[in-house]
This record gives structure tokens, C-alpha cells and sequence, in this order.
């Protein structure tokens, strides 16, 4: 047994397969409450190993030898692995001239590594024992950190089962009306728009409501990101008893993305013998959702496949030999809008009844769309601002044509539309520097008004705006619809709002309403 170990602490295959696990664990650890399925990494695993047992094998006839052939394997392995999280940081990106740059510059690394290791007097073996060592303790430490987080892909809705909502209550009025839940991401606020971006959004505010639509001019989210608040209105209701489940204290975001699938709405719906649809976005936990009856998806990577590519050579590779269109985010997500406003007015044509929930990235970054909806790069060399003003003006456009495509029927029949953003954008300087933390209950109150006041538009066909209360916040909305059409009896609560103290600790909830009482 012995010398089997000493033969495995010497074997150059292992070595390489070790560090090309390392990577993968890593992002993984570093992500892991983030959801992510544990296929997915498994299937970016067996591509890596199947990748460096490939190289191995080459270099192996080229070198003839075991040891030498893994060392510089492992070398070749790591200098691809961490060019892409060098090259993102320097804002290097793929196509540029600093791209190639760099890239002859890790090519001439690579070389020279390669003939040192081959030129090598000695057999190397102390040395390919030490990269296993090496190796072979940061995969550990990676897993030890995935192993210790928490449930990572919990799939259970708690809230679902624990919000006060009788969906047997529920039978459709006539006539029966299709459902549509778009969220448009990070979409601010009219009154932040004019008074942090000095960007007037009433006429097309008014355009909204010449179309018949009620526009919550006052809107608030009842929490800040996507994940808490989604989970609230999704759930009509607030978040008071999954904290108390999950402790204040917790870390894990597990329960609270799991709150996104199966939701309270989406059963209500379901047992009213709707068809389900779910549009999802690149994010995973509203990528796809297993309880729905239709899920649409646009081809391509998942989130952890794509934020692993392009942590890698690959994509600067690609381009720079022109073997392979590696699309970047920018562009994907530029690609996968207009799959999902197709995806929509495709399930308006539907003749059944339909429920359909949509997360639409957009304004989000990446800011991918010009004022005019053309696709331009990411808006490198612009201002936050000015990109995220020029993608709001694109989007205002696309809502416009899907609400035309949306209430182009007989207007007995027109659908429930329900247009709401599930935040407000990120103080510049986030959005600059994604891995900067915000404690929100320090935070400024021109901070507090640009991530909490939302968009938040409704076509209700039938109900007199006088009984749509100005101030209902989001838990509510779904509150109202199944009372008012659909025979429930769900009275509205009291219209909140929360922020939780930092991203460590995304149940300790502090209410801030006062701070936004006009």
C-alpha cells in the first residue's frame, strides 16, 4: 500500500489532474450559496480532466517521460487557468490589443517552462511530489468549504408552504385571463431617474398609461436584490418566518433562492389548472424552474460554465486564432432578450390559460444595448450611467412592443399584466466594483432611494385604479390580483420595507419604512 501512494505522490497524470481540479473547486467555494448545481460543476470537472489527460498524453510522446510530461502539463493547466481572472482584471478583453499581448506573453511563460522541465538533469520526481502536495491540500481546502457552507442546491420552498395562501379557494372569474409577472431587473424609479440621473422617464411613463395601464409612481421594493425580493412577492409574503427557520445568524442562501422555485403564485396557479411558464434568465436560481409546466432557455452555458470559461484563456484563444466563436456575456445576454420577449409573445398566442413569469436582465448589467436597442460592447469606456440610461431607453422600447403584441386582442379578453422591477440600481461605485459589500442599514438615503424605488406598472382590466392602493408595495400585488379575479380572500399586509445588515447575513432583517414615508 505503501508504495502505491509513494507511486501516486510521484505520478506527473496525477499531479495535472489535481491542479486542474483546483480551479473548478475553487470558483465553486467561493459560489457556493450562490445555488449552483453540482452537475454543473461536475460536467466542467470531467472537461477539464478530459482536457489535461489529453495534453498529458501529447507531451508524454514529446517528452518521453511520465514525470516531466505531468510537470509541464500542470504548468501549461495553471498559466491557462488563471489568465482569464488576470486579463478581467486588468479590463483586457478579448479581441483587443492588449489581449494580444498578453497572450504572447503567457505563450513565450509557457515555452520557456516547457524547455526548462524537458532540459531538467534530474528525474524531477521531489518536485512532482510537491505539486501533488500542494495541489492535493487546496482541493481539500475547497471542499472542506463547500462541505461546511451549508446546503448548496436546496430545492424545497419554504416559503410556499408557510405563506397564509389557500390556493382551493381559488377559481378563475370569467372571462378567464392569461397572467403575465415581468420582471425587469434593476429598472429605477421615476423619480430617482430624474433626480440621481437627471433623466426625465414620464412620457414614457405616459405612454404606459395611455395603454391603460396604472403606474405606482411612489413604488418600493420591500427588500433590496433580486433573491429577497422575488422570493417575497412570489410568495406573498414577507421573509419574517424563514428567518426565524433558518436563524438571523445564517449565511446561507440556499433556502432563500429555493424560495424562487415552486412558488405560493405559482401553485395558485397551477391548482386553477393554468399552464405554468417560466422564462428564465442567466442567473441561476431563475434560470430554469423544475415545477414549471414550460421552461424557456436560451441555449448556451450555464452561469458556472460560463463564469469558469472565461476565468480560463479560452475565450482570448478563440478569438485571437478564430477556431471558435466563444461568445462573451456581453453578447450572449444581448442574444438572449430577444429570445425572451419571443419566448413571451409566443405564450401569448397560446389558447389555453397561461401564467408566465419572465426575469428580464435588463436595464441589469452587462450594459450590451445602445439608446437605439443596437448590441454594442460593454460599456467600457462609458460612464455607469450613461450605459445604464442608454440600455433603460432600449428597454423602454421593448416594453412598449410587447405590451402592443401583448394587448393586441379583443379587449374582453386582454391579459393581467404586471410590469415590475424586483430592485433599483446599484450605486455607481458597486456597479463599477461587483465585489464591493454595502451594508445597507449605514447606508446613504440617496443610496437607499436608488435600490428601493422601482418600477412597478399593472394592466388589471376591470378594476378601477381607485382600488389600487398607490402605495402597495410587491408582496401585495399578487395579494390583489387573487382577490380580485380569482375569488381569494387574501387581505393586503402592511406595506414594509426591509434591508438585511450585510450579504454575510441575509436574515437579519432591519425595517427602514420610516425612511421612505413621503
Amino acid at each position: 500500500m505503501r508504495e502505491g501512494f509513494q507511486r501516486f505522490r510521484s505520478s506527473g497524470l496525477v499531479a495535472a489532474l489535481l491542479v486542474a481540479t483546483v480551479p473548478v473547486l475553487f470558483l465553486w467555494a467561493h459560489n457556493v450559496h450562490d445555488r449552483i448545481r453540482s452537475v454543473d460543476v461536475m460536467l466542467v470537472l470531467a472537461s477539464c480532466w478530459v482536457g489535461t489527460a489529453l495534453l498529458y498524453a501529447v507531451l508524454r510522446m514529446l517528452l518521453h517521460d511520465p514525470r516531466r510530461a505531468g510537470l509541464a502539463t500542470s504548468a501549461l493547466v495553471l498559466l491557462f487557468c488563471v489568465f482569464g481572472r488576470l486579463a478581467g482584471s486588468q479590463g483586457i478583453y478579448p479581441g483587443s490589443s492588449q489581449a494580444t499581448l498578453l497572450l504572447l506573453g503567457f505563450g513565450a511563460l509557457a515555452g520557456a517552462l516547457v524547455v526548462m522541465i524537458a532540459r531538467a538533469r534530474s528525474s524531477l520526481a521531489g518536485i512532482v511530489r510537491g505539486v501533488v502536495t500542494i495541489a492535493a491540500v487546496l482541493v481539500a481546502v475547497n471542499v472542506w468549504t463547500i462541505l461546511t457552507s451549508g446546503p448548496v442546491a436546496r430545492a424545497s420552498n419554504d416559503l410556499a408552504t408557510s405563506a397564509d395562501v389557500d390556493a382551493r379557494s381559488l377559481t378563475p372569474t370569467q372571462p378567464v385571463r392569461d397572467v403575465y409577472y415581468l420582471i425587469f431587473d434593476r429598472y429605477a424609479n421615476g423619480s430617482v431617474l430624474r433626480d440621481l440621473y437627471g433623466f426625465d422617464n414620464e412620457p414614457f411613463l405616459s405612454s404606459l398609461e395611455e395603454r391603460g395601464l396604472v403606474v405606482l409612481d411612489g413604488a418600493v421594493a420591500n427588500y433590496p436584490g433580486t433573491t429577497h425580493s422575488l422570493a417575497s412577492s412570489l410568495n406573498m409574503t414577507y421573509l419574517d418566518d424563514l428567518a426565524s427557520d433558518v436563524g438571523e445568524d445564517s449565511d446561507d442562501w440556499g433556502p432563500l433562492q429555493g424560495a424562487l422555485q415552486g412558488s405560493a403564485v405559482q401553485e395558485a396557479f397551477d391548482s386553477m389548472g393554468y399552464r405554468t411558464v417560466h422564462i428564465g434568465s442567466w442567473w441561476e436560481p431563475t434560470y430554469a424552474d423544475p415545477s414549471a409546466d414550460t421552461n424557456h432557455v436560451f441555449a448556451g452555458l450555464r452561469e458556472f460554465s460560463q463564469a469558469f470559461l472565461f476565468t480560463t484563456a479560452a475565450p482570448w484563444l478563440a478569438d485571437a486564432l478564430h477556431v471558435m466563436d466563444i461568445r462573451d456575456p456581453a453578447r450572449t445576454q444581448f442574444e438572449r432578450v430577444a429570445y425572451q420577449l419571443d419566448a413571451i409573445e409566443e405564450t401569448s398566442r397560446d389558447p389555453g390559460a397561461t401564467f408566465t413569469f419572465a426575469h428580464l436582465t435588463l436595464p441589469h448589467t452587462p450594459y450590451v444595448f445602445d439608446a437605439e436597442g443596437r448590441y454594442r460592447p460593454e460599456g467600457r469606456d462609458m460612464p455607469v450611467e450613461a450605459a445604464y440610461l442608454d440600455q433603460l431607453r432600449a428597454t423602454n422600447t421593448m416594453i412598449g412592443e410587447l405590451l402592443d403584441e401583448l394587448l393586441a386582442g379583443p379587449t374582453a379578453t386582454d391579459p393581467i399584466v404586471v410590469l415590475q422591477s424586483d430592485e433599483g440600481p446599484h450605486p455607481p461605485a458597486l456597479d463599477a466594483e461587483p465585489e464591493l459589500r454595502v451594508e445597507w442599514p449605514s447606508a446613504p438615503q440617496a443610496d437607499l432611494e436608488r435600490k428601493l424605488r422601482i418600477l412597478d406598472v399593472m394592466y388589471l382590466p376591470g378594476v378601477p385604479s381607485s382600488r389600487i392602493d398607490p402605495a402597495m408595495t410587491p408582496v401585495n400585488t399578487f395579494r390583489m390580483i387573487m382577490s380580485e379575479y380569482f375569488g381569494g380572500d387574501f387581505p393586503p399586509l402592511d406595506d414594509r420595507v426591509y434591508v438585511y445588515t450585510r450579504f454575510e447575513r441575509p436574515y437579519d432583517f432591519i425595517d427602514v419604512t420610516d425612511r421612505f414615508r413621503t
